[in-house]
């Protein structure tokens, strides 16, 4: 039976946004669904935009409590999510397309909305955007920028290029091994590492936009692209492009996460596995592994994979479902259903091109 307060937290919305915070705790950024219409063909939302809800499930309490948001202030597009521990306090940031903010304290109950992280600019579309780096939070946004949570509502900004405040390439995505090794990326020869003063570009001269990051426990960072491409590297070691442009077919790479010594690529429709220098369709011999995709975080030895309709979390060992009850055996049933359907259509196609053949010929 499912806990009262998940099925409110889910009723008629789906998933745009998910995040690890702690081994126990899992947060998702819910759009209301825009399509759900009543007995006469009316929105369920009535005038209003459909609302926005940030979700947090506690799984050792079993626990599910969230924040709605139905005056349009969290509303529209996706949601990136970023966690873990300040100062041995669990904490949790929450931005939109919009630059607009949520903030986290859990046990202390300082749960609520702050002012817009902005600077005449927007924090835009990036889904690999946010991330906790040491004891602050950052954004990385349009006009090639970087915000830096300092304080509650208080943010301060960096940029490569202080004389060109407008129309810069946009940063899409940010990580870092510490608050002094910092790289972020974006547009085509937009790689950056940035020390916390000073910032340096990275020798990798490559034609395509750089949609995800990630600074692994191997020493490396990893780079994805929104054509599927690959480049690893450091900035003392140098760059390499693995995977190239015309070399993969798997999409727009959001997430790039290492666990437990394989690295992850998640795309719109897929988890990816980087195998010999390809990227393979990850397999998992689990009935609970995910079969909704787009999100993937991890932190604190846990790996969380989420889509539209569904999640599921990971330990290295075995999934657990947190959302959604459809397993992989279903998924193949249905695509068994849609061949065999496919097939027959196929079969009535042949028939009826026979049967034309036949009358045009006069056979019939």
């Amino acid at each position: 039976m499912m806990n009262k307060n998940k099925e409110l937290a889910l009723k008629d919305c789906y998933i745009t946004g998910a995040g690890v915070i702690d081994h126990e705790t899992f947060m998702f950024v819910a759009q209301g669904d825009e399509n759900l219409v009543d007995s006469e063909e009316q929105s369920i939302w009535g005038d209003k935009a459909p609302p926005a809800r940030i979700i947090a499930h506690n799984t050792s309490r079993d626990s599910w409590s969230m924040l709605e948001y139905d005056d349009g202030y969290f509303t529209g597009g996706l949601g990136t999510i970023a966690g873990g521990y300040i100062n041995g306090r669990k904490r949790a940031l929450a931005v939109n397309h919009m630059g607009r903010v949520a903030y986290f304290e859990f046990a202390e109950g300082v749960n609520q909305s702050e002012k817009n992280i902005n600077h005449d600019t927007n924090i835009i579309f990036g889904s690999d955007n946010t991330r906790l780096i040491g004891n602050h939070f950052y954004v990385a946004g349009g006009d090639r920028r970087v915000a830096k949570r300092i304080a509650p509502n208080e943010w301060v900004y960096f940029t490569p290029e202080p004389d060109h405040e407008k129309e810069a390439p946009d940063f899409d995505a940010i990580d870092g091994f510490s608050e002094r090794d910092i790289y972020t990326g974006g547009d085509d020869y937009n790689l950056w590492h940035f020390d916390g003063t000073n910032w340096e570009l990275m020798d990798a001269p490559y034609e395509w936009r750089m949609t995800a990051i990630c600074c692994a426990d191997d020493g490396l960072v990893y780079v994805g692209g929104q054509g599927g491409e690959l480049l690893v590297g450091h900035k003392d070691t140098g760059w390499k492009e693995v995977i190239g442009r015309s070399d993969t077919g798997v999409g727009f790479i959001n997430f790039i996460q290492r666990f437990h010594d394989r690295l992850y690529v998640m795309t719109d429709n897929y988890l990816w596995e980087l195998v010999d220098g390809e990227l393979v369709g990850a397999r998992f011999d689990d009935d609970n592994a995910p079969t909704s995709f787009g999100h993937l975080s991890v932190n604190d030895g846990v790996m969380l994979v989420a889509g539209a309709y569904g999640a599921a979390v990971y330990d290295g060992q075995t999934w657990t479902n947190l959302i959604g009850h459809v397993t992989p055996t279903d998924v193949l049933k249905v695509q068994l259903m849609e061949r065999q359907v496919d097939n027959l259509e196929k079969v009535r196609d042949a028939a009826y091109d026979i049967d034309e053949a036949m009358k045009s010929s006069g056979k019939e």
